[in-house]
């Protein structure tokens, strides 16, 4: 049969065991040569890797899309909560007197204990972590 295309040659080393599988695996599929088993296997694994690897990297884009999609939205509720949390301070501070000069060190040691419970409280309210770094805010603060 002549062959319109120009072949290569490759020499590859096998064990014994090896070499034997590809004989018994020509032999049982009735290729004529081991060449021609090594061959279709050859092309099989590369058109097989090749939709693999595209596979793959689909998913891969799918998945990062998803992420992105997340970090967006969770950026979007971060900036309503510190929105809110703007508001109610302003607010607050617009509202709430200064306390008597009088009495202003008790005032001051009272809204410790208030902050001091208002961080435990925040902490509990939390999952996991975020009470570990609220505790830390608060091991900060003193």
């Amino acid at each position: 049969m002549a062959r319109s295309q120009s072949s290569a040659r490759i020499t590859i080393r096998l064990t014994a065991e090896q070499e034997r599988r590809l004989k018994t695996g020509m032999e049982q599929r009735g290729y004529g040569t081991a060449s021609a088993l090594v061959r279709e296997a050859l092309l099989h694994e590369l058109g097989q890797r090749e939709q693999g690897d595209h596979d793959r990297e689909s998913r891969i884009v799918a998945a990062l899309e998803q992420l992105h999609r997340d970090n967006a939205s969770i950026v979007r509720a971060q900036k309503a909560a510190l929105a809110v949390l703007e508001t109610f301070v302003k607010t607050f501070l617009t509202c709430i007197p200064e306390p008597p000069q009088d009495g202003m060190t008790q005032s001051i040691a009272r809204a410790r204990d208030r902050y001091t419970q208002f961080i435990k409280s925040a902490g509990q309210a939390l999952a996991g972590n975020g009470q570990d770094a609220l505790s830390d805010l608060l091991n900060d603060a003193d």
